[in-house]
Formats: structure tokens, C-alpha cells, sequence
């Protein structure tokens, strides 16, 4: 990843969101750029699970639903998630 920013009232923990590295196993992101698939309208917003990006906060916090928007731009191989709890 190059560049990742969360809104200001975005409380969950990310470890993930380092720079240069791959995007996270089970994230949108990941498999757009290990498989090359892309998904459009409808199939858009891809349900996730909250590990797939953020730190769960203990061994006892259920994972819960999230969602991810992913935009690939074949030509230029990138990608833009936009992640959000349900």
C-alpha cells in the first residue's frame, strides 16, 4: 500500500496500514491483486470481516461485519478500498 487514511471518527486499531506493504489476506484488495478479478455494480461492496483489516482488540471480541468497496484500475494496477462497519 501506498497511501491510507481513516476518518477522524475511525476508532479501530490498524496494524495493517503500513506503507509498501501487500494489502492484507482475505481483503478485497488482495485478491483484485493475486487473482486480477474485479468487481462491478451490483457486486461492488464485498461483505468482509473486520480481521481481514483491523486487530481485534482481544481474544474474546467477536469479528463482525464490514464492508469493502474496491475500485481497480487495470491500466495503472491499483486499487482503492473503502472499508466501513455495518
Amino acid at each position: 500500500m501506498k497511501w491510507w487514511k481513516k476518518s477522524e471518527g475511525f476508532y479501530h486499531f490498524c496494524p495493517f496500514f503500513e506503507y509498501n506493504l501487500p494489502p492484507p489476506t482475505g481483503s478485497v484488495a488482495y485478491e483484485v491483486f493475486t487473482s486480477k478479478k474485479a468487481y462491478y455494480g451490483d457486486e461492488s461492496k464485498q461483505d468482509i470481516w473486520k480481521s481481514d483489516w483491523f486487530q481485534m482488540k482481544n481474544d474474546d471480541e467477536a469479528d463482525s461485519r464490514f464492508f469493502e468497496y474496491c475500485l481497480y484500475a487495470r491500466t495503472y494496477n491499483y486499487t482503492l478500498s473503502v472499508i466501513w462497519e455495518k
